[in-house]
């Protein structure tokens, strides 16, 4: 059965939002995703048409591990690396939202060289990345040019 873009955004809309009035959703709670719908649908539909395979992805900024979750679900990669300051309030649920997912957390500003240095570290190059943490140009910029 061929996957479609209604299929893949009904899986976010149904799995739940962090908040209705700007990420959209059916309710507030489940996976407590920080992305909208239909966005993030048509960015995960063309990876899978493009029939690249991630084995490995790199999540910058991963709050409640909504984004992971699905990235998870939908592309299936062997290993996930979570980078997180744990200053958003939702932070605390991510081992819960993540909890049959094997993966890996760096806890740390990713503008900071120490945890840089722990993503360099585990020797991984990442086949997609998300940057998602510091939403200031200089701060995505920064992010993109270190990982």
């Amino acid at each position: 059965m061929e996957l479609k873009l209604n299929d893949i955004e009904q899986f976010i809309l149904d799995s739940g939002s962090d908040n209705l009035g700007t990420f959209g959703g059916l309710f507030e709670g489940g996976i407590q995703c920080q992305q909208v719908a239909d966005e993030l649908a048509p960015c995960i539909l063309a990876i899978i048409e493009s029939r690249e395979v991630i084995e490995s992805y790199l999540e910058i900024g991963s709050a409640a591990g909504g984004s992971a979750f699905i990235i998870n679900h939908f592309l299936k990669p062997d290993k996930i690396v979570v980078v997180d300051d744990n200053q958003h309030p939702k932070a605390h649920i991510r081992p819960y939202i993540l909890r049959d997912i094997t993966h890996d957390e760096v806890i740390g500003n990713s503008h900071d060289d120490a945890t840089a240095t722990q993503v360099e570290n585990l020797d991984i190059l990442f086949d997609l990345m998300m940057i998602d943490g510091d939403h200031f140009y200089e701060g995505v910029k920064a992010d993109v040019e270190t990982y």
